[in-house]
């Protein structure tokens, strides 16, 4: 292969008598079999070749800096070539809706059955042994056409004696069929005799070739356009020519008065930090009876940072997505009570029980005690999510009470949450005044 070597001096002699020449394009011709190659200074590494087949390739484009093109190319070689489909594509948009279905196209005729192929000549396999003898099957219908007339008897030979049975030969090949007879005149129909015993069901030809596909039915119309997909990733920009030269800068307007600062957004929860912790301390609450659960009111000593607290409910509302520790702690006191009872807690989310949060205390009749209520488990949960403690009991109404200085409360720990919400951007300054524009430099040829 010859290499063509294009110097500094060579390329501007090239730009500079490039107006002089319009109406042709400048050709390269490699002999038979070579390509146009073009090589750094040294000679030694190809920086641009086109091949014998016409291939482009670019050996140091797997070191460049990356950018966002949606040309495909091999890393070794350099090879250019359309991408593969679904390379480089965005996200895959949401489906749009489904049109309606178009009506369906006219059924086309059926095409016409194929000649059935003509019977293959195989070698005949030994024959086997006997099977036993299958049932009798149903006789068949009559068929439509009348028997022909019978032959005459011929006359019974003399039975010979039997000879004794020999061993069986090896079945020889089939013979090649012989040319079909000619069809003979058809006889009278005879009258119809009996029906005769059903013969061994025959073993089924050959499959014939399969006819041509009959023609297409015409196409239905066509259903409803769906909703269009997002708008794919932009494509490259081409490479640009050469510029031309710069023109003179213009002067700077004056910068624009800054805008005020947004509002701080409040700050996120970090790992093993408490966004809540809320108490029951200074009253007293009767618990719901047994078979429903009632919300316990957390009014006391209250903490959140990532999490709100509705005091009049209990109601826990979670601000940021995440993965969280729910714990509770709760000292119900049973008293006055003539049987046997028990005290349930649960932590709801959404008003779902959370099944690692639930415990539960017996307590014997005639009690006058308090029990201690406690559990903990972690809980994958999504911004606004609603949090709720609940218990339940099955003493006597009035019987059982979370009282004043028993010190009920509720922690949520953050374990591995978003940051916090980003305040508002504050409004931008006002833009300074244009600077006067440069002269526009004179354009460049345009590049290859």
């Amino acid at each position: 292969m010859k290499n063509l070597r294009l110097s500094s001096l060579s390329l501007a002699i090239a730009l500079t008598f490039g107006n002089v020449v319009h109406a042709q394009d400048v050709s390269v011709t490699p002999p038979s079999g070579g390509g146009f190659v073009v090589k750094d200074s040294s000679g030694n590494a190809i920086r641009f070749k086109i091949d014998a087949n016409g291939n482009l390739l670019l050996p140091g484009l797997g070191a460049a800096l990356q950018q966002g093109a949606l040309v495909c190319f091999d890393t070794t070689t350099g090879l250019l070539g359309p991408c593969a489909a679904g390379t480089g594509n965005g996200a895959i948009g949401p489906t749009g809706p489904a049109g309606s279905t178009g009506v369906a196209g006219a059924t086309g005729a059926a095409g016409t059955t194929g000649p059935i192929g003509a019977t293959g000549i195989g070698l005949v396999g030994p024959t086997g042994s006997n099977g036993a003898t299958g049932a009798t099957g149903v006789a068949g219908a009559t068929g439509a056409g009348g028997s022909g007339s019978v032959g005459p008897t011929g006359a019974t030979g003399s039975t010979g004696s039997a000879g004794a049975t020999g061993v069986t030969g090896a079945t020889g090949l089939i013979g090649t069929a012989g040319n079909t007879g000619s069809t003979g005149i058809t006889g009278a129909v005879g009258s119809t005799g009996s029906a005769g015993a059903t013969g061994v069901t025959g073993a089924t030809g050959l499959i014939g070739v399969t006819g041509n596909i009959g023609s297409t039915g015409s196409t239905g119309a066509a259903g409803a356009t769906g909703a269009t997909g997002l708008q794919g990733l932009v494509g490259a920009t081409g490479s640009s020519g050469i510029a031309g030269i710069t023109g003179v800068t213009g002067d700077i307007g004056a910068t624009g008065a800054t805008g005020t600062t947004g509002v701080t957004g409040p700050t996120g929860s970090g790992p093993n930090l408490p966004v809540l912790v809320a108490h029951r301390i200074n009253t007293t609450q009767s618990l719901a009876p047994f078979g429903s659960f009632g919300n316990i009111v957390l009014p006391d000593n209250v903490y959140t940072s990532g999490a709100t607290l509705n005091i009049a409910t209990g109601a826990v509302t979670v601000l940021q997505a995440g993965i969280y520790r729910v714990s509770y702690v709760a000292n119900p006191l049973v008293q006055f009570n003539l049987s046997s009872s028990t005290v349930s807690a649960r932590v709801t989310v959404n008003a779902v029980t959370q099944p690692g949060t639930s415990s539960s205390i017996s307590f014997p009749s005639n009690s006058n005690q308090s029990g201690t209520l406690t559990a903990e488990d972690i809980l994958s949960l999504n911004a606004n999510d609603v949090l709720q403690l609940q218990l339940s009991t099955s003493a006597s109404p009035g019987n059982a009470t979370l009282p004043a200085g028993s010190n009920t409360s509720l922690m949520l720990i953050a374990l591995n949450v978003a940051s916090g919400v980003t305040g508002a951007t504050g409004a931008t300054g006002a833009t300074g005044a244009t600077g006067v524009t440069g002269i526009t430099g004179a354009t460049g040829p345009t590049g290859p």
